[in-house]
């Protein structure tokens, strides 16, 4: 059951979008590859920061698996070659480019190792305005391109913009939930004069109802479940998360803006503990499905007994049980933020249907479509981004009855053993 605070910010959203000519897309290229795990395909990761009111800089990093790697007769190392080219335009006249270049990575290694490529881009941008930055990485040897779009927010001196978390070294951290009791370093663009606010939350939110169902709302409680303070040195917060869940950081307690942590436990984005896998098969059972295996007596039984009773065998049961776990774990890699990423629409989509074909997106808004374009037979899901203080990676299903019959299609699908 959704909160009562995320419908409204949905209703807000929806209306800035309309206002604002929402549902626009920077190109009608298909991108569904942002959400497509394929290792042959980049994956960039960004860190947007706000330096000052006028200059920003955008942190970047690939895979260099993820990059092909070639060498030349005569040559002792591989040589992997690839290009960001950028696009600062304003946020509601595409057509306005403010700023535009390229940056070139090479790198030169005797094997091909597991490791990330960084680099940095910096802009002008005065303050007190939004932009749009359109990005193109392209893999020189492999001529593939990958498009991602970030908006880069400066209308206020307060929000997660303009914060940088870096470990204990400095460098930023590109991943969007951290290990409990592992230091970071919390970099703001200006000088803190009083102490921080941290607000805890450890919220046990509610599974996403079905596609085609719009259920009531409960209300969402602002108040903090605890509260504490941090003594800021000059610009640099130093913080060391602890219990599993997401604090909120703030330098003006004004405003519900800030820099928000997310803790995650050690295996996450996988699923290995018995507890999550019996949670996140929630999607594919009855609620008394899931109050039977939640108070069985050995609830790995009967878990067990579940996906092998459905696949009819041992080995297509393994296939089944590895496919669904690969999509949550997926789900919690691409959506997740104070929700584990399964539990957002996206994942709720995103684990029943699969990686979808087509993908139209722009800053506030993602289409998802399963099947080919214009086609009657085909599959087509509207999220909404919200405009929430705790994350910008939060996205709403525009629900339809029309959903009804393809829900309960997928779900028949699995429960008969067959991957969906």
């Amino acid at each position: 059951m959704k909160s009562l605070f995320h419908k409204l910010l949905m209703i807000i959203t929806v209306v800035l979008l309309l206002n604002c000519g929402g549902n626009r897309k920077v190109s009608n290229r298909n991108l569904s590859y942002i959400y497509n795990p394929d290792p042959s395909v980049i994956h960039p990761s960004y860190v947007v920061f706000h330096k000052s009111e006028d200059q920003s800089v955008v942190h970047f990093r690939i895979k260099a698996r993820e990059i092909l790697y070639n060498k030349k007769a005569g040559e002792k190392k591989y040589r992997g070659q690839a290009k960001l080219s950028y696009t600062l335009t304003a946020f509601d006249d595409r057509k306005q480019q403010i700023d535009s270049g390229s940056i070139y990575l090479l790198d030169t290694d005797s094997v091909i190792r597991n490791k990330f490529l960084e680099g940095k881009l910096e802009f002008r941008a005065a303050g007190g305005r939004r932009y749009i930055l359109f990005l193109r990485f392209k893999d020189m040897t492999r001529d593939q391109t990958v498009i991602n779009i970030l908006e880069i927010d400066k209308r206020s001196p307060t929000n997660r913009q303009n914060f940088m978390v870096t470990d204990t070294n400095g460098l930023p951290v590109f991943t969007k939930y951290h290990e409990a009791n592992v230091p970071l370093r919390i970099r703001y663009n200006n000088s803190i004069k009083k102490d921080v606010i941290v607000r805890f939350y450890n919220r046990d939110f509610a599974y996403p109802s079905p596609p085609f169902s719009v259920e009531g709302f409960g209300s969402f409680k602002f108040e903090a479940d605890s509260q504490f303070t941090i003594t800021a040195n000059d610009s640099l917060i130093p913080f060391i998360p602890g219990n599993k869940g997401f604090y909120h950081i703030q330098v003006d307690t004004n405003s519900r803006e800030g820099i928000t942590i997310y803790t995650r436990h050690r295996d996450f984005p996988a699923v290995k503990t018995l507890d999550g896998m019996l949670r996140s098969v929630r999607y594919l059972i009855s609620k008394q499905e899931f109050n039977s295996l939640q108070s069985a007596e050995d609830k790995k039984k009967a878990l067990d007994d579940f996906w092998f009773g459905i696949a009819g065998n041992t080995e297509k049961g393994r296939e089944i049980i590895r496919k669904y776990y690969t999509r949550i774990e997926y789900s919690n890699l691409f959506f997740s933020s104070y929700l584990e990423g399964w539990k957002t629409d996206r994942g709720l989509i995103y684990t029943v249907y699969g990686p979808p074909n087509i993908i139209y997106k722009d800053v506030d808004v993602e289409r998802w479509i399963y099947g080919e374009q214009n086609n009657i037979l085909s599959i087509d899901f509207t999220f909404y981004k919200v405009d929430n203080p705790f994350t910008d990676n939060d996205y709403y299903l525009s629900r339809s009855s029309v959903y009804k019959s393809s829900w309960y299609r997928a779900i028949d699908s699995w429960r008969q053993g067959r991957i969906f």
